[in-house]
């Protein structure tokens, strides 16, 4: 399996989790980004956290765009990308509680997350997770 996640740093104030959509292309490549916030404020940090659906997804990204720097907003340093502790999208979606992505949801800043290319609510595939794992018999956050 490999490394599936990846943890972008050196992202360049001023980009949106949208702009970085639209950059970083999804189909088929990765079913999780989170630009997340900084507490208390609406204003972005500088990393991302991307988990791909295969590890050979997460090498073709870090070979396109680790050292660059990102196009439209200026940076004084290039991206720089590293494994993510957490890997999967069960590992990532299931670091945030219920409260945490309602909060996020009404503030517009719910990490994206995909189905076989399709953009869905990321709460309704956290419930799912949930769900799923309680199927399992796996304790829950």
């Amino acid at each position: 399996p490999g490394t599936t996640a990846l943890v972008v740093r050196n992202i360049p104030w001023g980009y949106s989790q949208e702009e970085l959509l639209s950059e970083w292309d999804h189909v088929g490549s990765y079913d999780f980004l989170h630009l997340p916030t900084k507490k208390n404020a609406l204003r972005t940090t500088t990393y991302a956290y991307v988990n791909f659906v295969s590890h050979e997804k997460a090498v073709e990204f870090n070979d396109k765009w680790h050292g660059y720097f990102m196009p439209h907003y200026e940076a004084p340093k290039t991206l720089s990308i590293a494994a993510g502790k957490l890997q999967g999208l069960k590992d990532n979606l299931g670091k945030l509680t219920w409260k945490q992505i309602c909060d996020m949801s009404v503030y517009g800043i719910m990490p994206a997350t995909f189905q076989t290319d399709q953009r869905v609510d990321g709460r309704v595939l956290y419930l799912m997770l949930e769900l799923m794992q309680k199927r399992e018999g796996v304790p829950q956050n």
